[in-house]
């Protein structure tokens, strides 16, 4: 294999719809590339995902300076044919006059591709090649179309047959479109309890801060509060760990997370429990200023501590799976209000949401799932109803029978 060097990260772009999606941001450096940065799209909402299908792109892009690799061949009708339903899927009933025209030229580009097939006698089981493409475009310049349309229609061919390879990357490491955050990475309540039960018992993660020592008991009660609000308010990492006396409103009983600090840019409001504001105010310091932070950890360190009892609450029967995000108990609180039956527009603003359709989206699945035990318990409810006034009905018609024989 040619030795190649190719740099290659994450990044996140928001759509207009307010969704942020994950792309593979590489370039490939001279002399097999151009040493510009390219962007291909991981069609994911998910940052795990993308880091995966990343590893693999790469590979890809290793295996194409290969000098002994064979392109693999591919199914060119049925590829078209995927790509015409994920681009009619994509766009909907809805789409302008825009969208429509962009399905009807990939419609007669495709066309016109398996007419040059034909011509040529090629099998349509064959791999997509650079020099396949060359003899299509000069095929079309020959019918008399000009330079144009024949660019149009190479880059139409060129998007289908790398959208055809990305699909395939993305089956090898099973990316779901679209796909938001599943049940399994929320702690149930027993399993939070466990959590709290670990802080409690296992031997607590040491706190180093200049000038204090730290006793076992100090430090319990540092990381029980500072859970507590991870658990209990639905914040994220950054906005519990870097918060300051400032944000604090002890006498309205509310946190302000500050515009720059949002993930959103916009202010946000917590509620705490009251026992863990009155926490708050027994652990401030007497010469706390306004802005010294009231936890002492950045969030990567609060990230380690949590993953730290959370390994260490499985011996106590907590099933830690995929729960060993940080933002794991941002999950559990939604999906704890939820299950209480708090109202989504309330828990929208709690989670500092743009607007209550994110919020709709992320956990719809929750809700639904809870509307279908609401059904269950209805139905059970007028079952047992049903029931009770089928054995009462049968108990009327047997003392009439039975006043009856006696009358005779």
């Amino acid at each position: 294999m040619a030795y190649v060097k190719i740099y290659a990260h994450v990044i996140s772009k928001k759509k207009p719809t307010g969704k942020v999606y994950y792309y593979v941001h590489y370039k490939i450096m001279p002399p097999h590339g151009d040493g510009k940065w390219h962007d291909q799209s991981a069609d994911t909402t998910r940052k795990l995902q993308a880091h995966k299908y990343m590893v693999t792109w790469v590979e890809h892009l290793k295996e194409s300076f290969s000098e002994d690799r064979k392109p693999e061949p591919v199914n060119i009708p049925e590829l078209f044919e995927r790509r015409l339903a994920y681009m009619r899927e994509r766009m909907g009933d809805s789409a302008g006059e825009y969208k429509k025209g962009t399905i009807e030229h990939y419609v007669l580009t495709f066309k016109h591709f398996n007419d040059f097939l034909a011509s040529k006698g090629y099998s349509k089981n064959r791999p997509l090649t650079s020099s396949l493409l060359e003899e299509y475009k000069l095929y079309r310049r020959n019918l008399g179309n000009s330079t144009n349309t024949v660019n149009m229609a190479l880059s139409s061919l060129l998007a289908t047959g790398h959208w055809g390879y990305k699909e395939k990357i993305c089956e090898q490491v099973q990316v779901k479109k679209y796909e938001y955050v599943p049940e399994s990475e929320a702690l149930r309540s027993n399993q939070v309890y466990l959590f709290f039960k670990a802080i409690d018992e296992v031997e607590p993660r040491v706190l180093r801060q200049r000038g204090v020592k730290h006793t076992e008991e100090t430090t319990r009660a540092y990381w029980r509060l500072a859970f507590s609000l991870y658990f209990f308010t639905g914040a994220r990492r950054g906005e519990i760990a870097n918060l300051a006396w400032k944000d604090i409103d002890f006498h309205r009983g509310i946190i302000h997370i500050q515009r720059e600090r949002s993930k959103n840019k916009k202010p946000l409001e917590l509620t705490p429990a009251p026992e863990d504001l009155e926490q708050l105010q027994r652990m401030k310091p007497a010469d706390a200023q306004d802005n010294d932070r009231v936890f002492f950890h950045n969030p990567r360190h609060f990230w380690r501590t949590y993953r730290y009892y959370l390994e260490h609450g499985e011996g106590l029967g907590i099933t830690a799976g995929k729960l060993r995000r940080l933002h794991t108990t941002r999950h559990t609180f939604a999906t704890l209000s939820i299950d209480a039956g708090i109202p989504l527009a309330h828990l929208s603003k709690q989670l500092g949401h743009s607007g209550i359709a994110i919020t709709a989206d992320i956990y719809t699945h929750l809700e639904r799932e809870q509307r279908r035990n609401n059904l269950e318990q209805l139905r059970a409810f007028i079952n047992k109803e049903t029931e009770s006034l089928r054995k009462e009905k049968e108990k009327e018609v047997a003392s009439e029978v039975a006043s009856k024989g006696e009358k005779k």
